[in-house]
């Protein structure tokens, strides 16, 4: 089996196509600014808590008026999670092709010399959602059923084996998460 055959096994395959289809004709985009906004909403008294402390992370394209939000809160260190999104990754991700998820959430990663860290970690998926948000605005269509098809309900991909005597066979996961 060859990888194309392993992605139409998955049911991916049409919402690829979706958003090609979607997105054809449509001049390439660029990523032109990226902002870190830093929140704390109050609660339904007035009082603030240090706890609610949010990262959103805003990408700015070249096409007037599309930009994506993604959430980046680190709660215990959200000014750090702010300068990582400024200082390191702003400058790494403009000029940079949007489109290009995935490529841009890989080597995010592998660039930073403090990998696999919290606050770096928080700081490139707010920028992936962030990312994600602009190509399902783009296409005209929620992200959310780019993953959904038949083809993928009917599988159970995610397994374990019941660590239970009685049984050692493998279940799907979410028949098997209650139990444990």
């Amino acid at each position: 089996m060859n990888r194309r055959e392993w992605i139409s096994g998955l049911g991916l395959a049409p919402a690829a196509q979706a958003y090609q289809k979607a997105t054809r004709g449509l001049p390439p985009l660029k990523i032109t600014n990226v902002k870190a906004i830093l929140t704390n909403p109050p609660y339904a008294n007035g009082s603030f808590s240090f706890m609610q402390r949010l990262v959103i992370a805003k990408v700015e394209t070249s096409e007037p008026g599309l930009y994506g939000l993604g959430c980046a809160s680190f709660v215990f260190r959200p000014a750090a999670v702010a300068d990582v999104i400024e200082k390191y990754l702003k400058p790494f991700v403009v000029g940079k092709n949007p489109d290009r998820v995935s490529d841009l959430f890989q080597s995010m990663h592998v660039s930073s010399l403090w990998r696999s860290g919290p606050v770096h970690n928080y700081a490139v998926g707010g920028i992936d959602m962030a990312l994600w948000d602009i190509k399902g605005k783009r296409a005209g269509m929620p992200v959310w059923t780019w993953r959904r098809s038949t083809s993928a309900y009917k599988k159970a991909p995610w397994c374990m084996v019941s660590r239970s005597a009685r049984s050692s066979r493998a279940r799907p996961w979410s028949r098997t998460a209650t139990s444990m």
